[in-house]
Formats: structure tokens, sequence, C-alpha cells
């Protein structure tokens, strides 16, 4: 799984097959994080997985404000597991790399494993429409959220999301909202 990151936040190219210019070098290479090859807007990656790691402990997540909602959430392309959410970093409206506000968890016979992570922009009070028009969509790591999207119960609000599966691979992608290797 980090060599899998680490490829795509440098651009390296990897084993046969796989995609992206090798990392510029000789005099023409930037200086610091970037001269080792990784683009800028992967570093908001990294800031999201060095908090993260501290959650692979469950524990901690929930010393830290994370909360478990009740239930697994699955669907038939896959999983996206146990949400556990930080109620004041949802409710703040900010989108910073270095605080998710919710995290995914996955069963397993010794307790719930990290998965990944989630950033949530919501866009109103649970219950209230999507916003006509709705705020552009906030990007993170080079990626677009999705939605506008209504809330998925009577407890959530209208909101754009971004899952990012830090911890599990993702077959079908990092950014991909269920992971089809997981189940509840």
């Amino acid at each position: 799984m980090v060599l899998a990151l680490l490829a795509a936040c440098t651009g390296a190219q990897g084993p046969a097959g796989s995609a992206g210019p090798a990392a510029p070098a000789g005099p023409e290479a930037p200086v610091g994080m970037a001269g080792a090859g990784i683009q800028p807007e992967m570093l908001e990656l990294f800031q999201g997985m060095a908090v993260t790691a501290a959650y692979l402990d469950e524990s901690m997540a929930i010393e830290a404000g994370y909360v478990a909602t009740e239930d697994c959430v699955a669907s038939p392309v896959g999983a996206m597991g146990m949400h556990y959410m930080n109620v004041g970093l949802l409710t703040d409206g900010d989108i910073d790399p270095s605080q998710p506000q919710v995290l995914m968890y996955v069963p397993s016979e010794t307790g719930p494993k990290l998965a990944g992570f989630e950033y949530f922009m919501p866009l109103g009070p649970p219950g209230s429409p999507i916003p006509d028009p709705a705020p552009p969509a906030p990007s993170l790591a080079g990626h677009t959220f999705n939605g506008p999207m209504e809330g998925h119960d009577e407890n959530m609000p209208p909101h754009y999301d971004l899952h990012i599966w830090a911890w599990m691979a993702n077959p079908d992608g990092l950014f991909e909202d269920f992971n089809p290797s997981l189940s509840c």
C-alpha cells in the first residue's frame, strides 16, 4: 500500500505496465519534498496519513473525539465500513488535510481495523435540501470531492465528501467511495 501511495505521489515509473513519468533528475529537479519527486498536492494526502496513523489503534480515535456510528456501510459493490465521526470537525465547515472529519474502520476478529479516512463538507443542517446554487466542490490531494449529495439519513446534512483508502488497499482506486475487497 505504501509503495502504491508513493508511486501515486511521485508520479514515478513503477513496475512494467504502471503509468506516470519518472521524477526529474539533475539540476532541473526541485528542492525539498518536491526534490524527492513528490507532487505538491499529494502532500495533503501525506498530512492525512500522518495524523491518522495514530488511529490505527481505535482507542486513540475515541480519545481524540471520534464517535462510532452503529452501522457498517456496505453495498453490492463493496464496503465503506463503520464511520467514526468527529462532530467538532464536521460542524466547523473547514477542510484541513491534517484533520479528516471521518475515519473508516472495518470489523475484524480482533476488533475494528482502520481502512481509511474521509473529508466531509456539510452544506446545511440535517434534512435541508442541497443549496441552489450549490457552492463549488472542494478538492484535496488533486481530487474533487463527490457531490453535492443529500444526507444518507435524517441525521446527515447535504454535503460533499472524499474517501481515501490509505490503510487498506482499494483495487478500484484510492479515492473511490466503496472498497470491493472489504465487507461488513
